[in-house]
């Protein structure tokens, strides 16, 4: 298993269909971590944004 759980947040837009994206102001439970990050894949894809920690139920 892995401890990370990458999900889309708003800034993603139309790359990720603009629906079911995380709104980080209707968590309760939400922390960034002020830590941006950067990761790009064999493939050429790439991935990018703030690390955070959450609860997730």
């Amino acid at each position: 298993g892995s401890g990370d759980f990458w999900i889309p947040g708003p800034a993603c837009g139309n790359l990720c269909g603009g629906t079911h994206v995380f709104n980080p102001n209707a968590s309760s439970t939400y922390v960034p971590w002020d830590k941006d990050f950067f990761l790009s894949y064999i493939n050429g894809a790439s991935v990018n944004g703030t690390f955070a920690n959450d609860t997730v139920d």
